[in-house]
């Protein structure tokens, strides 16, 4: 009976080491953000943002800083942003994900999804955003 009970608290500890290793990430998700990189490639601006000790990787499309942008993202900053999944459904990093989708084509250029652990498996759209200029709150 001891060893049942060892056995089966064992079982129990791994099950939810696992699950919390594969987390299902929503398509669309809203909160506020640390930026920690800003990169950019001919078309787009990749950025990668934090968030609940979470990596996202952003794309926005590159564009010349507009005139009018009063507030422009930058790295170190904490921005509540919009965001929604490239591939427009839950994407999970789990054993059920589609290990073989691995690149989504974002205005005109391939871009990589991270496999990183430390990275959630996904891409995601900012949607209060133009470029590196947050909109205005309405």
């Amino acid at each position: 009976m001891k060893k049942i009970t060892i056995l089966f608290i064992g079982f129990f500890l791994g099950a939810c080491s696992v699950s919390k290793k594969y987390s299902i990430i929503p398509a669309k998700v809203s909160s506020i953000y640390r930026i920690k990189s800003i990169d950019s490639t001919e078309n787009n601006y990749i950025i990668y943002a934090i968030e609940k000790g979470l990596t996202y990787k952003l794309v926005t499309k590159r564009q010349e800083n507009p005139l009018n942008c009063s507030d422009r993202i930058k790295v170190g900053r904490r921005y509540r942003l919009n965001l929604l999944s490239v591939f427009g459904r839950k994407f999970t990093d789990g054993p059920q994900s589609d290990k073989y989708l691995r690149t989504a084509f974002f205005n005109g250029e391939d871009v990589n999804v991270d496999e990183n652990e430390n990275i959630v498996r996904d891409i995601y759209k900012i949607e209060n955003a133009t470029g590196l200029c947050m909109e205005s709150k309405k």
